[in-house]
């Protein structure tokens, strides 16, 4: 009976964002300089190790944090700490636990905000908040179960097809990049480097896909005798890989984000090793054929339905725009004559929605600046709206999404009594549209059904009356309905 069925329908068990936290009390070291004012707290969210149970997922992963500060002789400084978070989800199969052949589980962690409160020279505490993205998939076939022994010959079935969604996710083992940033001034001294994942190219493997990019690292410096600032970039190829548990196959997404960083001072420059991780989702959509309705022409039928809730992919890919923004010094808190040092920002893009045709993924990036006036070092936070738009596959508002983005380039200055912001954006996108889908889960055969001693009928269909509809009512085989559906009768040969 089930010779036509093919696939899995993709059922979400869980789809949520969430609020969760990661917090931690710190001491520095007495090599450290003491804390005299916070200017900058900077977060890595690295991907959490799950553990899937019979019907819950645990989580459990580190923030990285680097603390930047000025210090008790008024200079720049930052010290590198981290904190770990935790949190568990529950997810219901109900009656569907017989049928699901395999779990998906996708959990993406962004760092919202952060609260840091300073309770001695060496001593604060941090608090961020964090949004986990997860979801949960389940593969449901979609084959009817028969109670009894009836001759195929005999029972007929209506076939639909569905898209659904296959869907994987891995992270990859940290893969380490060095790179030297040439410097002559043997006095200079490293306040703080981040580094940024550029990904070129993806190509999909059978077991995974292979990534290549670079890595790009920002250092800003300090002339020790001159006081002199100035910012240092350099710049490192890399390839790697990730596994997608299964195969990856359709669209596939990629973001990478630093786990550990090493800065040491040479002879001849700067020598600088960091260590990436790549977190990877690979979607495809699988035409799926279903039965959602059976009848018998021998003997008496009950179908026992199933609602499955499906999902297909309309979106999943990696993509970067960019940013201008020019905000009046009014706006902000960066007064007339200050020099800015060193421009950094986080984005984060927490709304998707269909917007004339289109997929409009929409957030805040916060930006920060970190300048000098009249001997003194301070930092001024400025908040702008960001979006990001593209063509949609289907005009399907989104059932669900997850948005990773990171500010991978950033230029700041002050002219004609503007900040002058110009920022490149690094996106990783994907989004699911919904599809209710009714199965038939069993099929129930009863009593015998009597002969009919007609050999022909005629039949006046209601208007929402197909060929099936009508040759299930008279319990006769589809090829057996004669006739035009745009006509006002059918006629069947027995």
């Amino acid at each position: 009976m089930n010779e036509r069925e093919n696939g899995y329908l993709t059922m979400a068990l869980y789809e949520r964002s969430f609020g969760a936290e990661a917090s931690g009390d710190f001491v520095l070291p007495d090599y450290q300089n003491e804390i005299r004012r916070i200017l900058h707290v900077s977060q890595t969210v690295l991907p959490p190790a799950k553990y899937v149970g019979d019907e819950s997922v645990e989580f459990n992963g580190t923030v990285d944090y680097q603390v930047t500060y000025i210090g008790a002789d008024g200079g720049i400084y930052s010290i590198p700490l981290s904190s770990d978070y935790s949190f568990s989800v529950s997810f219901d199969v109900g009656n569907n636990k017989d049928v699901i052949e395999d779990i998906s589980v996708l959990c993406n962690v962004i760092a919202e905000s952060v609260n840091t409160r300073v309770s001695a020279p060496r001593r604060l505490s941090i608090r961020s908040r964090l949004r986990p993205n997860v979801r949960i998939y389940a593969k449901v076939a979609p084959n009817a179960q028969i109670d009894a022994d009836v001759s195929p010959m005999d029972v007929y079935r209506k076939y639909e097809n569905v898209s659904c969604v296959s869907c994987k996710g891995g992270v990859s083992d940290v893969i380490t990049v060095s790179c030297s940033v040439p410097n002559d001034a043997e006095d200079t001294r490293v306040v703080f480097a981040e580094a940024k994942v550029d990904i070129t190219d993806v190509e999909k493997l059978q077991s995974g896909v292979d990534c290549r990019g670079n890595v790009i690292v920002r250092m800003l410096c300090v002339g020790e005798e001159s006081g002199e600032y100035k910012t240092l970039t350099a710049k490192s190829a890399f390839e790697g890989s990730v596994d997608l548990e299964g195969g990856a196959g359709g669209d596939v997404r990629v973001y990478g984000m630093t786990s550990e960083m090493a800065v040491n001072m040479t002879e001849t420059g700067i020598e600088c090793s960091v260590g990436i991780l790549l977190q990877a989702v690979a979607c495809r959509n699988d035409n799926v054929e279903y039965a959602s309705d059976v009848y018998s022409v021998r003997n008496e039928c009950e179908c026992i339905m199933r609602s499955v809730n499906s999902r297909n992919m309309r979106l999943c890919r990696s993509s970067n725009f960019t940013v201008s923004e020019r905000i009046p010094l009014s706006d902000t808190s960066i007064p007339e004559g200050a020099e800015i040092l060193y421009g950094m920002g986080s984005a984060n893009m927490d709304k998707c929605e269909l917007v004339g045709g289109k997929y409009v993924f929409s957030g805040n990036t916060v930006f920060t600046s970190i300048y000098k006036k009249e001997n003194d070092i301070y930092s001024a936070d400025v908040s702008v709206p960001v979006k990001y738009e593209t063509e949609a596959d289907a005009a399907d508002m989104p059932a669900c999404f997850d948005c990773s983005a990171q500010v991978m380039d950033i230029s700041m200055k002050l002219a004609d009594g503007n900040l002058s912001i110009d920022a490149e954006i690094g996106l990783s996108a994907d989004c699911f549209a919904e599809t209710n889908v009714s199965v038939v889960d069993k099929v129930i055969f009863g009593d015998a059904l009597p002969d009919r001693e007609t050999e022909i009928v005629v039949c006046y269909p209601a208007s929402d009356d197909t060929a099936w509809s009508v040759a299930k009512r008279y319990k006769v085989a589809p090829t057996k309905v004669l006739g035009n559906p745009t006509t006002d009768k059918y006629v069947m040969i027995e």
